[in-house]
């Protein structure tokens, strides 16, 4: 079962997309839900995977603790979990450490792309534009997912250490 957190956002499309190309050339059927950003539908898609009898579950994560409340009756199960996208828990708390070969259920790895260095790329960006300084606003994601915060808190220290006024209106 592949639950996707917001398939209305590109990303979140592309990852389908390559999630639907690597399945069918590897010959595996997935069933795809789309949470639309709701916890509630989270949980209940993945009362669905399990009632079909998924062997595996792909879930991008509607927020850390939410989704690892959804998913308990999965780790229960012994269903093993790859969280994509965003983290679920604090993956340490659903994660055996170190993961087993062959996966067991739970959270058996985590995929995503490396939030500091977005951060860091997205000053770099503000620097390139603003040169002498400036104003500029920054738009982040969905609230509640600590990517949002770890990508802030990169791009805060690569604007302050590059010793230029800038000003954050938003």
């Amino acid at each position: 079962g592949v639950d996707y957190n917001v398939l209305s956002v590109p990303f979140v499309t592309a990852v389908q997309r390559g999630v639907r190309e690597k399945a069918s050339a590897l010959g595996v059927n997935i069933i795809e839900r789309d949470v639309g950003g709701k916890t509630t539908k989270q949980a209940s898609d993945i009362q669905d995977f399990l009632t079909s009898g998924v062997d595996g579950m792909l879930i991008a994560g509607n927020g850390e603790a939410s989704s690892l409340g959804a998913l308990r009756p999965a780790i229960a199960a012994n269903i093993p979990i790859v969280a994509f996208v965003s983290k679920i828990g604090t993956q340490t708390e659903a994660v055996p450490q170190p993961p087993p070969s062959p996966p067991a259920g739970g959270i058996v790895a985590f995929v995503a792309q490396n939030e500091e260095y977005a951060g860091k790329l997205a000053a770099e960006m503000v620097i390139k534009a603003l040169p002498e300084g400036g104003k500029f606003a920054v738009v982040l994601g969905a609230p509640g997912y600590s990517e949002n915060t770890t990508r802030l808190v990169e791009f805060d220290k690569t604007l302050a250490a590059a010793k230029v006024k800038y000003d954050k209106v938003a």
